[in-house]
């Protein structure tokens, strides 16, 4: 299991912070490319471990408002798989 930068368990379904952008998100996925592990968040682009941070919800702006998205609001069933990093 993956480590944020807090030492926290990176599990997918979390909520994760990019901590050099504020970028927010769920965790989809773990993948390994060039034999390193990368969480892998909603938005599908791929980040170091130990640059993700664990946090207890997410607030995305939208329209200038801010909306709060709760664990029960979000269904990744249909999250399509990726085949590459996109670096954040």
């Amino acid at each position: 299991m993956p480590y944020d930068k807090n030492g926290k368990n990176i599990e997918i379904g979390n909520f994760a912070r990019y901590i050099n952008t504020g970028t927010e998100g769920v965790v989809k996925d773990f993948k390994n490319i060039n034999n390193e592990k990368l969480i892998v968040l909603d938005n599908n682009l791929a980040y170091k471990p130990s640059l993700i941070e664990i946090v207890q919800n997410i607030t995305q702006k939208n329209n200038s408002k801010k909306i709060e998205i709760k664990d029960d609001e979000i269904n990744l069933s249909n999250s399509e798989d990726i085949d590459s990093c996109g670096a954040g």
